[in-house]
C-alpha cells in the first residue's frame, strides 16, 4: 500500500499536496487522453484527484492516497448538488463514503 501525498491545507480547503516530494495542485478540470475529454473534480474541501504521471498504475489518483476514476452523476450526486456530466471522483469516497484517511470531506 503506498502511503498518502502529504496534503497542505489553506483557509480550509486542500489546494496543494506533495506526493514523492513532487507539489501537485489542485485543477478545476483534468484532460484524460484514453477519452479525449476533459473532466470536472468532485469538489471537496479535505482533498483532492489529479493526474501522476510519473508512477505506473492509475494515473488518476485522489490526494488522500487512494486512486480516482470518472464516475456517471448517480455515483456523485450524493456529494454535491450539481450535475456535470461525468466528472473525475476519489474512488474511496464514492465506493465507502470516505477517503482512504477516513475523512468524508
Amino acid at each position: 500500500m503506498t502511503q498518502a501525498p502529504k496534503v497542505i491545507k489553506i483557509h480550509g480547503r486542500a489546494r496543494r499536496a506533495y506526493d514523492d516530494g513532487k507539489e501537485v495542485h489542485r485543477e478545476d478540470r483534468i484532460y484524460v487522453p484514453s477519452e479525449r475529454a476533459w473532466f470536472d473534480i468532485l469538489d471537496t474541501n479535505d482533498h483532492f484527484a489529479y493526474r501522476q504521471n510519473w508512477h505506473t498504475g492509475s494515473s488518476l489518483v485522489c490526494s488522500c492516497g487512494s486512486t480516482a476514476g470518472i464516475y456517471l452523476p448517480d455515483v456523485y450526486m450524493r456529494f454535491t448538488s450539481i450535475n456535470k456530466g461525468r466528472m473525475i471522483c476519489c474512488n474511496s469516497l464514492m465506493q465507502t463514503s470516505h477517503h482512504a484517511d477516513g475523512s468524508t470531506g
